[in-house]
């Protein structure tokens, strides 16, 4: 792969000047460690894997960001050291500001899609009597688009409980299982939910409290980590009923904030879909 055009060849120098200064303490007398250990322990390390991550295509920044963070790492830094703002696109917007607008767009938008459904569900639906409750448990494919690395893709587990008609609480466990940056941001979650039907359309909106687990992987880095955060969720999505026990969930997104993450909180935004088994 070709490397990005963000990476300079002067970018490049100084990456691997950082690289041989480290390397030269590999060589050192007293040393009788296995040479990957060494390099490991003297941190040539995240140089190596910069250098690598040039060859993969990534981006100055992506790579800048992962470097601070593997070398704040090795320096006894468990937790993750301020991050990168990014450079202007196309728009000629920082990417930081950009994503920002983003994930407001995208959460105005998702909103607008639920009442949307929400009102003709109103509009169209016959009245009927007051259901029983509802048990569904199910299982979903999941992208997280992270604010901190690059995105992750994973699998969830979510179940719902509609005590009444329209409301109900809901359960979430979102787990990063591919994770490129050997960062993985995971959650569990809960809270209320209020849910609107017309015929096989279920759509719904929902607020998520609890706690979310930021980790550093055991791979490129030389042991995992793994820290703690309060976190919250807005969000919403769409279930369609299959049958009487199978509904699919068409889409479901979460806006998370992570509002204790040094320095300045995580906001990433999860999207699942999915398909759950239903108990009436």
């Amino acid at each position: 792969m070709a490397q990005h055009k963000s990476v300079t060849a002067e970018y490049i120098a100084e990456l691997n000047t950082g690289f041989q200064t480290k390397a030269k303490r590999v060589e050192e007398p007293g040393l009788d460690w296995p040479k990957v250990q060494k390099r490991l322990v003297t941190g040539t390390f995240p140089y190596k894997t910069a250098l690598d991550r040039v060859e993969q295509g990534w981006t100055h920044d992506e790579i800048e960001t992962e470097l601070r963070i593997r070398t704040g790492f090795e320096a006894g830094h468990p937790l993750p050291l301020p991050r990168v703002i990014a450079p202007q696109n196309s728009l000629g917007i920082t990417n930081s500001l950009g994503g920002s607008l983003l994930k407001r767009h995208t959460f105005i938008c998702c909103i607008a899609c639920v009442l949307s459904l929400a009102t003709w569900s109103h509009a169209q639906a016959v009245p009927t009597a007051t259901s029983t409750s509802q048990i569904q448990i199910g299982a979903a494919g999941t992208f997280i688009n992270s604010d901190y690395s690059k995105n992750q893709k994973g699998f969830s587990i979510y179940g719902d409980f509609d005590f009444f008609h329209n409301v109900g609480i809901e359960g979430d466990i979102h787990f990063a299982l591919i994770t490129p940056a050997d960062i993985s941001e995971n959650s569990y979650l809960l809270g209320p939910r209020y849910s609107w039907h017309y015929k096989r359309f279920h759509p719904y909106a929902k607020a998520l409290f609890g706690i979310g687990r930021f980790g550093f992987q055991q791979g490129y880095f030389p042991s995992a980590s793994t820290s703690t955060h309060g976190q919250f969720a807005l969000g919403g999505g769409l279930d369609f009923k299959v049958s009487r026990h199978i509904n699919v969930r068409a889409f479901d997104v979460e806006f998370e904030r992570w509002p204790n993450f040094p320095p300045n909180g995580l906001t990433p935004i999860v999207y699942n879909f999915g398909v759950a088994y239903v108990l009436r």
